[in-house]
């Protein structure tokens, strides 16, 4: 087929801009079919990871090209792989470039004056769908900081490198400044599109994973008797934004006892974060703590949320602001901070995530409280701002097509 146009989707080392970008290639192409679409990644492990998610892999080789620049001397590497994408921007005329920071690097840079020259732009494609409302108290902070140190020094905010701004919820002020951006500075360059995993053939697809997966689940664990729940493990490296660094697994060894204490038959789904992927941790704390019916998943973790009775997280994550269903329990192990900007909640309280503090002495009984009265999760007061999301911030790939109309 003969391409009239090529959509770029530059990809960072962190898997989240695959998760985030997938949907919405998929959603070009069906109304734009005419469209090229490619997929870059510069990170070997990345690679490896993204191809291990069966699901997203498939949907994005059925809509799009992957392309895996890795590998070779450094020189020799850097050499080839400018002269690949140079060669990839000037193909077609107006191309688009996406990537999920400014084009701030001299390639990056270089990458979109070509776009520019051939009728196209690169635009800044947040690869976060997360919202302000997520971002721990710490972390705020020292974002806040950080621009006010770059604000003293005289550097301008409006001159970051990028066409268009173009996010999901619109709520990301935060999320900007961790860019050095301000709002004020992309008025007129803002375009917030919803959010892609709300598309209704998406939701459709999630649904009949989660059956397969349940089948599937059902097969290899006959015994496992009672309510399901899976757990999203916060990295290791988490406890920079909790009480202390040894906080996540803390938390999750104390899952863990709570399982065996009261739910002894129940099966338990670990999905790790890739940064995690490769730690004896997880493993060694199972077998420490004599657990039965456990095991670890790669699946998407939607289809996972969707296919089990209670989620549990031990750090903040997306999963708890994106994913338009499931019963959250947020135990992580905040920090002081947290407590007092946020209170005894979930940093994404309406969001349909309850929150059982791990030092509590009776948070086993708390747990199990929330598990035999799931009625609680679905009170209004619990689930507001899940619903206002659903609501207000539907994916429209209307808007996304405007933002990078041809020139």
């Amino acid at each position: 087929m003969k391409y009239s146009r090529v959509i770029v989707f530059l990809l960072s080392p962190r898997l989240l801009d695959f998760d985030t970008y997938v949907p919405i290639a998929k959603a070009i192409r069906d109304v734009r079919p005419e469209w090229r679409i490619v997929f870059v990644s510069f990170d070997e492990t990345a690679s490896r990871y993204m191809a291990r998610n069966e699901m997203l892999y498939q949907i994005a080789s059925d809509h799009a090209e992957i392309l895996c620049l890795t590998g070779g001397k450094p020189l020799l590497r850097k050499l080839a792989f400018a002269l690949k994408l140079f060669a990839l921007t000037i193909s077609r005329r107006s191309p688009v470039l996406f990537l999920g920071r400014p084009f701030s690097s001299k390639l990056f840079v270089m990458l979109r004056r070509i776009a520019r020259i051939r009728g196209g732009d690169g635009h800044f494609l947040r690869k976060d769908r997360g919202v302000d409302q997520l971002v721990p108290p710490v972390i705020e902070a020292r974002w806040r900081q950080r621009d006010a140190a770059e604000n003293s020094s005289g550097k301008s905010a409006a001159d970051k490198n990028f066409g268009k701004f173009i996010s999901y919820s619109g709520q990301d002020t935060l999320h900007l400044l961790s860019s050095g951006i301000h709002a004020s500075d992309i008025n007129d360059r803002s375009v917030a599109i919803g959010l892609p995993n709300f598309a209704s053939w998406w939701s459709s697809l999630i649904e009949t994973k989660a059956d397969e997966l349940r089948v599937r689940l059902s097969h290899e664990h006959p015994n496992a008797s009672g309510p399901t729940f899976s757990v999203f493990p916060g990295k290791l490296f988490a406890g920079t934004t909790q009480r202390d660094m040894d906080s996540p697994k803390d938390s999750f060894r104390k899952l863990i006892r709570f399982k065996q204490a009261h739910y002894p038959d129940s099966l338990m789904v670990i999905r790790l974060h890739p940064v995690d992927d490769k730690s004896s941790f997880f493993s060694d704390c199972l077998e420490e703590e004599g657990a039965q019916h456990c095991c670890f998943l790669l699946d998407h973790p939607e289809v996972i949320v969707r296919a089990t009775d209670f989620s549990f997280v031990t750090a903040h994550t997306n999963i708890q602001v994106t994913t338009p269903f499931g019963r959250f329990i947020d135990f992580s192990d905040y920090d002081e901070l947290h407590f007092q900007h946020r209170g005894e909640k979930s940093l994404a309280d309406g969001f349909g995530s309850l929150y059982v503090n791990p030092q509590s002495t009776d948070y086993q009984d708390e747990i199990a409280d929330l598990i035999s009265n799931p009625d609680v999760f679905d009170q209004p007061a619990n689930l507001w701002r899940r619903q206002e999301m659903i609501e207000k911030h539907q994916f429209n790939v209307t808007k996304l097509l405007e933002a990078i109309k041809e020139q």
